[in-house]
């Protein structure tokens, strides 16, 4: 029972595990811990908490001289103002002061234009980082 609604059912936690056993009218002794023992040695959900629990540890990095880095993201616009201005998002380019550009469409192009009216006015980097998003990881 429990492989079909925990497993099959994108192993879903021991609160909605318990809530679905309990709607579809079971009910025995141990019913409380039964899950929650099946949920602990559930394989995948155990590689899952040891990768959330995982605490990542991050040193901020400072640029040393002017245009040694440059960090981007993007963010979507408003459905209405999209709709208004004609752009689906806006790109964020952050040296030390950060500038914003709207965007009409998420892909490399665009995103490699804004950077590069960027770099007109700042000057380019020696580094360009981002979070891997799709419109920016393929420049």
């Amino acid at each position: 029972m429990f492989k079909k609604y925990h497993d099959n059912n994108n192993h879903i936690s021991y609160k909605r595990l318990l809530k679905d056993i309990k709607e579809i009218k079971y009910n025995w002794k141990t019913l409380p811990n039964d899950p929650l023992n099946y949920i602990k040695k559930c394989p995948l959900c155990t590689l899952q908490k040891a990768v959330i629990n995982k605490k990542s540890i991050t040193t901020p990095i400072i640029p040393k001289i002017p245009r040694e880095r440059y960090v981007v993201d993007d963010w979507k616009l408003h459905k209405e103002l999209a709709n208004l201005s004609l752009y689906t998002l806006v790109l964020d380019i952050i040296d030390k002061f950060m500038m914003s550009f709207p965007v009409k469409s998420k892909d490399s192009i665009n995103a490699l234009l804004s950077i590069k009216e960027f770099g007109l006015l700042k000057g380019m980097p020696t580094i360009l980082q981002s979070d891997n998003g799709v419109n920016i990881k393929t420049i």
